[in-house]
């Protein structure tokens, strides 16, 4: 009986690695978009990818690129690094040392150290949790942003225990909040305070059901 099941197992896997996929190009050259290279994609409810660049950010339907530029909307920064989407559709994108943008759809709002209550203009990494709430590891705390009016509640050192202030990465699960810090230390969020978890993380990639993928 084993020589069977171990005999269904290979042709499993046999098949399995026989399968083949067909992949599509997308360049500048052969279609409207803007920039070959995408710094990060994500998806949205409705199915479009959206993706930023060094030129902006741009949306796919799977034909056609739409593209948000400084030049051709109210995009003020054409230098993007992340794309996170949150539960009203609202694309959060983190910049290159000049905070944060998001977009309604409508509008391009610019946060920043000046018109916002983010500590830093440096943001290393964007999450959204299941409640919707979006969080923001910058050079100068964690931030989580809530509500249509952008509540900013901030977690440090001094009020959340975190092990230093410039948190390099953010993941989120159901119930849970994870930053990894520039010390390589991994946390977990406690109700309003941060306890490690390990160390040796440099960068959370994904969370799930309380497991943490990260390099």
């Amino acid at each position: 009986m084993k020589q069977i099941y171990l005999s269904l197992a290979l042709l499993f896997s046999a098949a399995t690695f026989a399968q083949t996929y067909d992949f599509t190009t997308y360049t500048p050259q052969n279609t409207n978009m803007i920039n070959a290279t995408v710094n990060h994609i994500t998806q949205d409810a409705n199915g479009l990818l959206w993706m930023t660049s060094y030129a902006g950010l741009a949306s796919f339907n799977g034909t056609t690129f739409t593209n948000y530029t400084p030049d051709n909307s109210g995009l003020q920064i054409n230098a993007l690094s992340k794309v996170v989407v949150d539960g009203l559709n609202r694309k959060w994108m983190s910049t290159y040392q000049n905070g944060l943008i998001m977009f309604n759809g409508t509008t391009f709002t610019h946060y920043t150290q000046t018109n916002s209550a983010l500590p830093s203009n440096i943001v290393h990494d964007l999450a959204v949790d299941a409640s919707n709430n979006v969080w923001i590891a910058t050079e100068g705390g964690l931030v989580k942003v809530t509500g249509t009016n952008t509540t900013w509640t901030i977690y440090n050192e001094v009020n959340a225990g975190i092990w230093g202030n410039n948190v390099t990465s953010v993941g989120t699960d159901a119930g849970n909040v994870y930053i990894g810090v520039a010390n390589s230390t991994l946390m977990k969020m406690n109700g309003t305070t941060f306890n490690a978890v390990n160390d040796g993380v440099i960068k959370i990639f994904k969370v799930k059901n309380d497991d943490v993928y990260g390099w």
